[in-house]
């Protein structure tokens, strides 16, 4: 489930990772480019994609993996949808690859 902009605002304005200043410019340029503001905040450099999916999983009450960091076995691809991933890969199909 994708967070709201409300959501993200309490993760990591109200949090104290991102001033609020810059979460509403990053959230203009994300809506004038057509990507997430979870995407443009990674992008921007203003919070990591492992702190971020860090914070999310936390809020949601998981446990947080960081994959890139782990071997998938190649029997696994295919099985995982992005339905159990809170921020999926954007090379989902590349499972197992290092």
């Amino acid at each position: 489930m994708k967070l709201t902009e409300k959501e993200l605002i309490n993760l990591v304005v109200e949090g104290g990772f991102v001033a609020r200043k810059q979460f509403d410019e990053v959230a203009q340029y994300a809506k004038a480019e057509g990507k997430d503001i979870e995407e443009a905040l990674i992008e921007r450099d203003l919070i990591t994609d492992s702190h971020l999916g860090r914070l999310v999983a936390e809020k949601r009450g998981y446990q947080f993996v960081e994959v890139s960091k782990k071997s998938i076995p190649e029997e696994a691809c295919g099985k995982i949808t992005a339905d159990y991933c809170v921020f999926p890969r954007q090379d989902r199909n590349s499972c197992g690859d290092e």
